[in-house]
């Protein structure tokens, strides 16, 4: 008995650190879930 599987490749951009705290915060704000006044996550949890 034989399974057929069918895969599909991603391509991944890779970021660095910097990128991806900046797209994260900037999507946070975008999205209203951070508002002017508040504070930001430690930075290790950004990391």
């Amino acid at each position: 008995m034989s399974t057929e599987i069918s895969i599909t490749r991603v391509e991944v951009e890779a970021k660095g650190g910097y990128e991806r705290v900046v797209t994260f915060l900037r999507d946070q704000l975008l999205s209203g879930q951070l508002k002017t006044g508040d504070c930001l996550l430690p930075e290790r949890e950004l990391a």
